[in-house]
């Protein structure tokens, strides 16, 4: 339909221009992820440092621990380092409760909140494993998968590996239906396509491994990194795995299976959604500068990806209202576009998931044009503080 009605592109040419360029980038991930593999299995087990920061969990990181000592890996060659970043609640007596189950916990307890990245780097310079894997405090680990995440390490120049989330608390309410759809997507299509090429562009917190001796080169610039001069606390994982991403390839399991807990109510999730957009545009840029020297093709992605948050809410104005004020109806290009893109996602997560509310991608797509996708401006003009977006 785009291509047969180009010669009408005069007419609002930027939402047309864009929403042909949206669909051809959406569909290449579908095309690009069919060619996707998980790593092969390399009976490969080194030793490993898995991270667990916790900021008031009390009541997920019990269970989190104890799902990460019984998932399988050999207890010689594991070793579990919890950093209690300042908690308010009761999360330090169920990591001690742990503890008196497990003698090989180690517990780092921060008297005032110092963010994610400083937990990590603790645990990272007390870690004695050749491969730390993160997980949240809110993340359940799958029987099995802390050694399948290990396999694609076997080539040295893999530098990190995304592991596969799920949404534990997805049947409460419709706020987490949409996000369980939208995560399905994110990994199996999004990170799936990125993996084909080595340059999956985020390792989520949630559960992703990496090389120890990758973090400690980059550990100087990642605990120092500055926007605009001052130092952030968001983008943790998204900035770290970008240093990493420079030098070395970045991959997707999806066999290497967890669960993580969801926000249930939607101003914890706006929250959510200002930090994750903050963060996006404090890495984008930067990974602008050597992504050219990568893969022509992913390249390319990340290229368009750069500008498309940017232009689509004015996309999005003029086809939804300036068309209608000027000829009486909506943009067709755009609404079909978004439509039938909504729906072949949708559908794909229901076929292959088989959970049945589908429907919540489109909830997430009326979301996003209606109040999320402004966030890319409000992240602009609040990218230099810290107070709105972050956690806690």
């Amino acid at each position: 339909m785009q291509l047969n009605s180009i010669e009408n592109y005069f007419y609002q040419p930027l939402v047309s221009i864009y929403s042909i360029i949206a669909g051809v980038f959406v569909i290449t991930r579908f095309i690009f992820a069919a060619f996707y593999k998980a790593p092969a299995e390399a009976d490969f087990e080194p030793t490993l440092t898995v991270l667990v920061p916790c900021f008031n969990e009390g009541l997920a990181i019990r269970k989190t621990l104890e799902r990460i000592f019984s998932s399988g890996y050999p207890l010689n060659k594991l070793e579990v380092v919890c950093v209690n970043d300042g908690s308010s609640d009761d999360s330090l007596v169920h990591i001690q409760e742990a503890q008196t189950n497990h003698p090989g916990l180690v517990l780092v307890n921060f008297e005032k909140n110092r963010g994610l990245c400083h937990g990590w780097g603790v645990a990272t310079f007390l870690a004695r494993g050749e491969f730390m894997v993160c997980v949240d405090s809110d993340t359940f680990v799958f029987p099995g998968s802390l050694h399948k995440l290990m396999q694609g390490f076997v080539d040295p120049t893999v530098g990190g590996i995304s592991g596969h989330c799920d949404i534990e608390n997805a049947n409460v309410n419709m706020l987490t239906r949409m996000q369980d759809v939208r995560y399905y997507f994110s990994y199996k299509i999004m990170k799936a396509a990125e993996s084909v090429f080595g340059t999956v562009s985020c390792l989520p917190g949630c559960f992703s491994a990496y090389r120890r001796t990758c973090v400690l080169a980059v550990m100087d610039d990642w605990i120092n990194a500055t926007v605009w001069g001052k130092h952030g606390n968001y983008a943790d994982d998204r900035s770290l795995t970008n240093l990493i991403l420079r030098d070395y390839k970045i991959l997707y399991d999806d066999q290497a299976l967890a669960t993580t807990i969801c926000p249930e109510g939607w101003k914890q999730y706006a929250r959510q959604q200002s930090r994750w957009v903050k963060s996006y545009l404090r890495e984008i840029w930067k990974t602008g500068k050597f992504m050219w020297r990568k893969h022509p093709v992913p390249a390319l992605s990340w290229y368009a990806m750069m500008w498309m948050p940017i232009v689509e809410p004015v996309v999005m104005v003029q086809a939804l209202v300036i068309a209608p004020l000027q000829e009486g109806m909506l943009h067709p290009s755009y609404v079909i576009g978004v439509f039938t893109i909504t729906l072949v996602w949708s559908l794909h997560f229901w076929i292959t998931s088989g959970r049945r509310w589908w429907y919540a991608g489109i909830l997430f797509t009326l979301s996003y044009i209606f109040f999320f996708g402004w966030q890319t401006y409000w992240g602009f003009l609040t990218l230099d503080g810290k107070k709105w977006g972050t956690r806690g």
